[in-house]
């Protein structure tokens, strides 16, 4: 653990997580004492009693079944898939084996595209192929599978796991593909087709999973007990098996089972994730204690755990899914994977009705959100039911909201559930002085309403056919005020100043054409994606979101269309508009969740753009977490996201990959319907440049009008607007270099046209290094995609209208 990271840690830590981690690190020194699988035996465990769960794969409709059938025979027959790698199924490579993706040193450069490396690469998925014909026949489930890198073909130390340093791991790639195996979610489908069919070879898979893992992980050795989340997913995982296929394991298989279980159950009481730590993690293993404690109620301790776990879960739910219904990690993606933890354990347990309500609020979330889906934040593509099949993100978020949506009581959204906003009190001062010239004829300014919105539950059951109301914004929440140095320091600065502007000189020559590669490579190589999956696992379309759904109550359950109009949701910070053609989101809502914000994104004033309802101006998405370097403070900063930057800088500052020091604070501080227009601002700006940003979107007769401005800036600073293309989008520059203008195109036909401020104006695509134009649009894979990056100084407002074609 080196003494940068360990410091920053450290920062942002109270007194009382100091003491904690003390206490941790006392108990983590004597746990070494208690390795091996000696403490964990004991007499065999009863098969779970959950009739309802065990009896839903023979529930499953005919297309579901035939779905579980083949991604158990994929899971038998071909090497372990995810997050779009695919592992080699046969013992290790040297340790000089293939090139690694990894990057953990923020300094190291991209790689350079070459054809020697296209070929090596084709040559290395050949050695694949071969070695995974030469494997038929073996074990699906070898020994080595548990600790290998699927990206460097090297295997993991299975040292004492937390000696193990998966932060700082040159020639490794990132440690979530080594947890994401050992999560052990291809054996719940193989258990439900072994349940429905009583196959022999589902049952042989399941025994050998279980005895292989067994015999590779003894406690405490291996990455796979490094991390409460892990522990708690395992359980869920090991819990479906049992429930589905308990009965029939041999009492080998029974044996390593319940010693597994025991030695979770130790480790999940002893470590659990507190404080700053406190986020998803906290949940999922809550959830892995009350699914211990619930099925094998015999294991000693276990109901206990249970009981107490449920309770800090439901507190949990409580907090990390606001009363809005957004997720307050600021991740659509987490905030599904929290929700879908809550309904697993409402079926073997079920949730008061508070938190009920709180879960489907974010199913009306994220009905509203259907833009489609902006990917704010991080996205790790975390699941907690799933066949092994690729699985898109607004898929999950969806499917894992029909499901929330079923819990509340039956009374259809009202229309009158959202009234609009109450009058508010004047702006302050500096703040009303500069935005009065705007607002003049545009009707009453506002802020938001200073009352919050009481957290009662607010049942709704979002069935298809139930008709959103048109009129759907909640009163807002208080806007956080700056303080008043802030406002005067902006005022003085701003007052009597000009609107001298002075354009960069410079201009890149050429289009800035940019469109989808041919053959394009994905997940691997920080370039494009090395060693790409080879031979994906067929599955029918939404097949993963069937089998959840049967699991947690809500097959054949869809969310209504989001309607029209301005949504705003005041605890999240996120403002959606559906407008014609027009699909935007708007990011005015903090950093992230707790001290460390460890999943957020500086993003702060941001933008999403759909047309038609296909993306069109996107978040740039993850990459890696752990291995990503440089990639990954870039695709989390400022400068990767649809806002304004100075000077190249961060909104707020980076101070581990998932830990932030110093943030920004945003807040919205007025919005209206009709016509629509929103107008946010932060404080990021304040601390290093005396100003803070403020910008007005604005819907025209033909598209939008954006408006940036910053209040107190003097003269002269350099200025950045980025707009991040999706990658099936092209983009042709326009011929005046005084006035800057793009055409964004897709499939030949053209989508909007963009008039910037005078200034210099570029398109990047597929470029060397972060900057280039490139996005993620999953976990572990890099796509070129045209970045629109518009230069200028500060001076006047910078003015952006984006019409549509």
């Amino acid at each position: 653990m080196r003494p940068g990271w360990m410091l920053r840690r450290l920062a942002a830590m109270s007194p009382a997580e100091v003491l904690h981690r003390l206490r941790e690190a006392g108990l983590r020194r004597g746990a070494r004492r208690l390795e091996g699988w000696e403490r964990h035996r004991g007499p065999a465990l009863p098969v779970p009693c959950a009739p309802a769960l065990a009896a839903l794969p023979a529930a499953a409709p005919p297309a579901l079944a035939a779905a579980i059938a083949s991604a158990a025979q994929a899971t038998l027959t071909r090497p372990f898939e995810a997050l779009g790698r695919r592992w080699p199924d046969t013992g290790p490579k040297t340790e000089t084996g293939t090139e690694t993706d990894t990057d953990t040193d923020t300094d190291t450069d991209t790689d350079t595209d070459t054809e020697a490396e296209a070929e090596a690469e084709a040559e290395a998925e050949a050695e694949a192929e071969a070695e995974a014909e030469a494997g038929a026949g073996a074990s699906p489930f070898p020994a080595g599978l548990w600790s290998l890198d699927p990206v460097s073909g090297r295997h993991w130390p299975q040292d004492w796991c937390f000696a193990i340093d998966h932060r700082h791991a040159p020639g490794f790639g990132d440690v979530k593909y080594v947890w994401e195996v050992n999560r052990l979610q291809m054996l719940p489908g193989l258990a439900a087709h072994h349940a429905r069919s009583g196959a022999p070879e589902a049952l042989a898979g399941l025994e050998a999973a279980l005895e292989s893992w067994h015999a590779a992980n003894p406690p405490w050795r291996g990455l796979a007990w490094s991390s409460g989340i892990e522990l708690g997913l395992r359980v869920i995982s090991l819990g479906l098996v049992a429930l589905w296929s308990g009965a029939a394991l041999s009492p080998r298989s029974s044996a390593c089972l319940r010693e597994i279980l025991s030695a979770h159950l130790f480790w999940l009481e002893r470590f659990p994730s507190r404080f700053s730590s406190a986020n998803n993690h906290r949940v999922a293993e809550t959830a892995g204690l009350v699914t211990l404690g619930t099925l094998w109620p015999a294991l000693p301790g276990a109901a206990q755990a249970a009981t107490r776990a449920h309770a800090e879960l439901c507190t949990e739910l409580m907090r990390q899914i606001l009363p809005d219904g957004t997720p307050a990690e600021q991740s659509p993606s987490y905030g599904a994977f929290t929700v879908e933890l809550g309904l697993f354990v409402h079926r073997l347990r079920p949730l008061p009705g508070p938190v009920r309500a709180r879960l489907d609020a974010f199913a009306r979330f994220i009905a509203a959100a259907d833009l489609p889906l902006p990917a704010l934040g991080d996205d790790d593509e975390g699941r907690v039911i799933t066949l092994g099949v690729p699985e898109p993100g607004p898929e999950h978020a969806a499917a894992v909201a029909a499901c929330a949506a079923l819990l509340a009581p039956g009374d259809a959204l009202s229309a009158d559930r959202n009234p609009p906003p109450a009058p508010a009190p004047a702006l302050p001062a500096a703040m009303r002085a500069a935005c009065s010239a705007r607002s003049a004829g545009r009707g009453a300014s506002h802020v938001p309403d200073p009352g919050r919105p009481a957290d009662a539950p607010r049942a709704a059951l979002l069935a298809p056919g139930d008709a959103l109301s048109a009129d759907r914004n909640p009163p807002p929440a208080p806007a956080p005020a700056f303080p008043a140095a802030t406002h005067a320091a902006c005022s003085a600065r701003s007052a009597g100043r000009g609107a001298s502007h002075v354009p960069d000189p410079g201009r890149p020559a050429g289009t800035g054409n940019c469109g989808p590669r041919p053959g394009g490579r994905e997940a691997g190589s920080r370039r494009a994606g090395r060693g790409a999956a080879a031979g994906a696992q067929e599955a029918t379309p939404g097949a993963a979101g069937a089998f959840r759904a049967l699991l947690l109550g809500g097959p054949g359950r869809t969310l209504p269309a989001p309607v029209p109009g301005l949504r705003v949701f005041p605890d999240g910070g996120l403002s959606l508009l559906r407008h014609g053609r027009i699909g935007l989101s708007f990011d005015h809502g903090p950093l992230g969740y707790l001290s460390i914000a460890a999943h957020g994104h500086a993003d702060a004033l941001s933008l999403t753009l759909s047309v038609d309802g296909a993306a069109v101006i996107v978040d740039p998405g993850t990459w890696l977490y752990h291995s990503g370097g440089a990639w990954r403070d870039w695709l989390r900063g400022t400068p990767a996201h649809n806002t304004l930057s100075i000077a190249g800088g961060n909104q707020s500052r980076i101070a581990g990959p998932f830990n932030w020091g110093a943030r920004a604070r945003s807040r919205l501080v007025f919005h209206r319907a009709d016509p629509p227009e929103l107008i946010g601002e932060t404080d990021a700006w304040m601390r290093r440049h005396g100003c803070l940003h403020r910008r007005r979107i604005r819907v025209t007769r033909s598209g939008l009008e954006i408006r940036d401005s910053l209040p107190g800036a003097r003269a002269g600073l350099a200025v950045s607007l980025t707009f991040q293309l999706a990658p099936d989008c092209r983009v042709t520059l326009g011929p005046d270099a005084a006035a800057p203008s793009a055409r964004v195109w897709r499939a030949g036909s053209a989508l909007c046209d963009i008039a910037f401020a005078p200034g210099a104006l570029r398109a990047p695509c597929g470029a060397e290094g972060p900057g280039g134009g490139w996005v993620s649009p999953r976990f572990g894979q890099l796509a070129p995609a045209p970045r629109l990056v518009w230069t200028g100084v500060s001076g006047a407002d910078v003015h952006t209208r984006l019409s549509l074609c």
